[in-house]
Order: structure tokens, then C-alpha cells, then sequence
């Protein structure tokens, strides 16, 4: 499945990317062989947390596109995408086999490859993805998380010495 005429997407890498690495030539290879490039936001330097965070903001969703195998995550890391999404409170397109994760599985749209990931960036042009009913647990809530934050200060007796 290819990605259908969509003018309205725009896939932001919020990170720097190495031009001069052998990864980020493959990729910004690949995107302009397939034609897509002009799908493509990248930066070639460090980006300033403003600027991060206000393309977060505006952003429809937010792709986490790690797997279970890549690099141990789950096991030794996490992806900021995470947290960038549970923060903002935004979709998160994953792979499938992340959605034995609750807080994935009910904030996610999930593809299984290539044709999947197709797929939902086509439903996401043509308007046609399935509205999910995002962040509904209590947990999420700012007062919930007000209140355990306040909690775990005082806890650790913090400014105390």
C-alpha cells in the first residue's frame, strides 16, 4: 500500500538527525526515491525545547515506531515519544505488538508493517481514521496528577535536608 495523495501530512523528526551518518542518508534516500520527501520535516541540529514542545502541541499524533526487539526497549529504555504523547494527551501510532501495553493499547492506533503504517497515514489524509476515545482513566486527569506529584514530594521530604 502506498501513501495515497496527501498533501496534509507532515511527518515532523523532532531530533537531531546526523546528515553526514550512514542511517540518515539511507532514509533521506529512501524518502525521496519513493517521493515523499516533501512529507518530511527533519533538523540537522540540535532543536531548542521550545521549538520542540510547540511542534508537539500542534501535532495530531505522535509516532512511537519502536518494536519490542529493537534495541531491548521495554526491557532497558523507553522511547520519549511516550511520554511526549501521555503529556500532551495525542494518539500514538505504534506497532502491533506493543499493544500488550494498557496505556498504549488504549491511547494507540496500531500497525502490524509497512502496508499498515500505509494505511492509517491514508485514513489519517482522506479523514476516514476511527476517532478513539483518548487518556479516559482517572489517571489521567490534572488533578490526579497534581495531587500524586504533591504526594511523592512529600514523601521525599523534598527541600528538606
Amino acid at each position: 500500500s502506498k501513501l495515497e495523495k496527501a498533501d496534509n501530512i507532515k511527518l515532523i523528526i523532532l531530533g537531531k538527525m546526523a546528515y553526514d551518518k550512514t542511517e540518515a542518508i539511507k532514509f533521506l534516500k529512501r524518502i525521496e526515491q519513493l517521493g515523499l520527501k516533501r512529507h518530511f520535516i527533519t533538523f540537522s541540529d540540535f532543536i531548542e525545547n521550545e521549538v520542540f514542545h510547540s511542534y508537539a502541541m500542534q501535532s495530531d499524533f505522535v509516532m512511537a515506531p519502536v518494536s519490542l526487539t529493537e534495541q531491548h526497549y521495554l526491557e532497558f529504555k523507553i522511547t520519549g515519544a511516550y511520554n511526549l504523547a501521555f503529556a500532551y494527551q495525542k494518539p500514538l501510532i505504534c506497532p502491533k505488538e506493543l499493544d500488550i501495553i494498557p496505556d498504549l493499547k488504549a491511547n494507540s492506533y496500531f500497525y502490524k508493517d509497512e502496508n499498515g503504517l500505509a494505511k492509517i497515514f491514508n485514513d489519517i489524509a482522506n479523514q476516514r481514521l476511527e476517532k478513539l476515545e483518548l487518556y479516559q482513566d482517572e489517571k489521567w486527569q490534572y488533578s490526579v496528577q497534581q495531587k500524586q506529584y504533591s504526594q511523592l514530594l512529600l514523601k521525599c521530604d523534598y527541600g528538606k535536608n
